[in-house]
């Protein structure tokens, strides 16, 4: 790290003030090494956002399109940081750098239906695990968000829950009828039997009473996945599909950033390309001189 003492305070700041996790905090400080590596060498001080483009062209050369996406994301932070010290004007506008964004991949509305389906409900591990794929469609919840639901985090009148997604914020989303409906059995029929007596505030228990884990999720998915016959689907596959399927309705932009928990409206926009890959097949099935 550069011997610049503001870098150390950032990560400080991110970490006690916005409370980000670790991992992204860690990820931040290889960023902002290499950032403060990059402008070492060209003689550029690390408040200089006009350097920033040729530092993100340059790691797009070596790097995946995710890691460009993030050092963007880690130069955006740290100069609305030095913005908000009086260390640079607030208008500061970070070069634009061109980097691949794949389309997320998304499940049709047939393979959604398979996926529900897919667990036993006449098995009380079924009627949860229902609750649990119901309840990822019907929110979009990241799977760390649904990991740590507790009961109180849930109103079915009207239906909604109340998550905490990055850097703790909380939001509440609205439910769908069959998820709550499944939601609703498991908490009357299953959940009472697996805690033992005990008092325990996670929603989601498995049959020793133990919270699930974000890993536990995860396997969980992909295993009903498996045996629906759906390859390659990973839990936050559900939020692209979430998304997507909003969108294909008519919801508005914005209000498909605001059920996500985004925060800029352009890590949102990732959607509208998924709109705009469908724009051309849609032109040439239904225009009548395509």
């Amino acid at each position: 790290m550069s011997e610049d003492p503001r870098l150390e305070e950032f990560l400080s700041f991110l970490t006690l003030e916005c409370q980000l996790a670790r991992a992204t905090v860690e990820g931040y400080r290889r960023d902002l090494e290499a950032w403060a590596a990059f402008c070492a060498a060209r003689g550029c001080g690390l408040g200089d956002p006009a350097a920033a483009g040729a530092f993100l062209a340059e790691t797009a050369q070596i790097a995946a399109p995710a890691t460009v996406a993030r050092r963007r994301a880690a130069l955006n932070r740290w100069y609305r940081f030095l913005a908000s010290r009086g260390e640079m004007a607030e208008d500061w506008e970070l070069p634009k750098a061109s980097v691949h964004r794949p389309l997320p991949e998304v499940l049709s509305h047939e393979a959604v239906v398979r996926l529900l389906e897919a667990p036993d409900p006449s098995r009380p591990e079924g009627v949860r695990d229902r609750a649990i794929l119901e309840l990822l469609y019907a929110t979009g919840l990241r799977v760390s968000e649904l990991a740590g639901l507790e009961l109180e985090d849930v109103w079915f009148d009207p239906p909604r829950v109340r998550c905490r997604g990055k850097g703790n914020k909380e939001r509440v989303v609205p439910m769908g009828r069959p998820a709550a409906r499944w939601l609703g059995r498991y908490l009357d029929q299953v959940r009472p039997d697996w805690t033992g007596g005990r008092s325990t505030p996670w929603l989601f228990l498995t049959r020793r009473g133990r919270p699930f884990t974000r890993q536990g999720l995860w396997k969980l998915v992909r295993g009903y996945a498996a045996s629906a016959g759906i390859p390659d689907v990973y839990p936050h596959r559900w939020r692209h599909t979430f998304a997507t399927h909003l969108l294909e309705g008519g919801a508005d932009l914005r209000v498909v950033q605001a059920l996500l928990g985004h925060e800029d409206i352009s890590t949102t926009q990732i959607y509208t390309h998924v709109e705009r890959h469908r724009i051309l097949p849609a032109y040439r099935a239904f225009h009548p001189r395509a």
